[in-house]
């Protein structure tokens, strides 16, 4: 019996396994890029991530820092988070306090070397709108999606919250569509962070939204994202209710429903630090010395800085004034209450301290005067003694 010819048919010979084949001048990158690219949007949108997605990524990074030192994996995460603005938002996944704050064999630090990252691309964001509009787009996206996600103390990191501003202005200046959604998502999961951290330059920056609006020729989305703006800004940057949610859901779509999902999954407990009751010296009737001891909500100026927290020179700023006015106050001089026959007191003295009392025949000889504005005092109970 003849043997069946192999290739010839259809279906019998098996598959041949051929790897795809890449674009020319793509760059093929590291395991590392892979499992950061394959995370899902939807795990990596809010601030507390699944422990599975921090857990997956551990190992796979230590095991790149066996390969190359961690400068060359930093770089090689920048290069691929300019190129995908999707990447930006999985990359910020990096700033879990399990991942940041890991360190190679060098001493290098990954929360170092990320931030080094950021303040070099802020520096050189100019170049960058020269070389490319969607490398600088990327660059302030990064920025954007670490200070939302990085926590120091219990806050954002706060001295990204100026540079992000600054990057949002430069959006605005170009004023493209594009741009401008770039700028709506970065003041929606970032405005209640940036208007405790950056008071006046965020409202600088509401400012410039509203010029734009007025001035600049805008497509109908982009007018509809800066009034998303404006409702936010007007709503102290919390949720809309829901017939505003159901009026930007039907103008701008998809987007909106993007930033909807970060808004709703946000907790305002870990952004929001709460006020630090100041005690005024009337609080302690018996004393105007502050009680002894430090404030269980204050660091006492002496205590040990510590590097991840850089926060702690405001809070001294804040305990040394709060020092000063206490020192520094001076207990009011109770005002007398002064009467018609006040003037015959035994202890009257004028204004330059001399004794005013009179003899007895001054006062047999002088009649009474009960107009008290004849001696220059506007003695409000008058009536009382007619």
């Amino acid at each position: 019996m003849a043997g069946i010819a192999k290739g010839r048919g259809r279906g019998f010979a098996p598959p041949v396994q051929v790897a795809p084949l890449r674009r020319p001048g793509m760059k093929q990158y590291s395991e590392l890029v892979t499992c950061i690219e394959n995370m899902q949007l939807k795990d990596v949108v809010t601030k507390d991530l699944l422990a599975k997605t921090v857990d997956d990524i551990i190992p796979v990074i230590e095991e790149a820092m066996t390969k190359s030192s961690l400068p060359e994996i930093m770089n090689e995460l920048h290069e691929r988070a300019l190129d995908d603005r999707a990447f930006t938002i999985k990359l910020s996944t990096i700033c879990d306090p399990k991942i940041i704050g890991i360190t190679d064999k060098n001493s290098n630090s990954l929360r170092v070397l990320l931030l080094q990252t950021l303040q070099k691309d802020y520096e050189e964001r100019g170049e960058l709108k020269k070389k490319s509009e969607h490398v600088l787009r990327n660059a302030i996206s990064l920025m954007g999606e670490v200070y939302y996600r990085y926590i120091v103390g219990g806050k954002p990191f706060e001295y990204l919250a100026a540079p992000l501003i600054s990057y949002i202005e430069m959006l605005l200046e170009s004023a493209e569509e594009e741009d401008i959604e770039l700028a709506v998502r970065e003041i929606s999961i970032n405005g209640k962070s940036l208007s405790l951290q950056a008071v006046p330059e965020l409202k600088n920056l509401i400012l410039k939204f509203k010029q734009t609006l007025i001035k600049r020729n805008l497509s109908a989305k982009s007018r509809a994202l800066i009034l998303l703006v404006l409702e936010l800004e007007n709503n102290n940057y919390e949720p809309l209710n829901a017939e505003k949610e159901e009026f930007y859901a039907s103008e701008l779509g998809s987007v909106y429903e993007e930033i909807r999902k970060v808004n709703k999954n946000n907790t305002s407990e870990a952004e929001v630090r709460p006020k630090k009751a100041v005690e005024k010296p009337g609080s302690y009737p018996n004393s105007y010395k502050r009680p002894t001891g430090a404030s269980p909500q204050v660091k006492s100026a002496s205590a040990k800085a510590d590097p991840q927290k850089p926060e702690t020179k405001i809070q001294e700023k804040c305990e040394n004034e709060e020092s000063s006015h206490s020192n520094n106050y001076k207990r009011p001089t109770p005002r007398a209450i002064r009467g018609a026959g006040a003037a015959n007191s035994d202890n009257a003295r004028d204004n330059r301290g001399n004794n005013t009392k009179k003899s007895p025949r001054e006062k047999k000889d002088t009649a009474p005067n009960t107009n008290s504005k004849a001696w220059g005092h506007d003695d409000r109970f008058d009536k009382n003694y007619d």
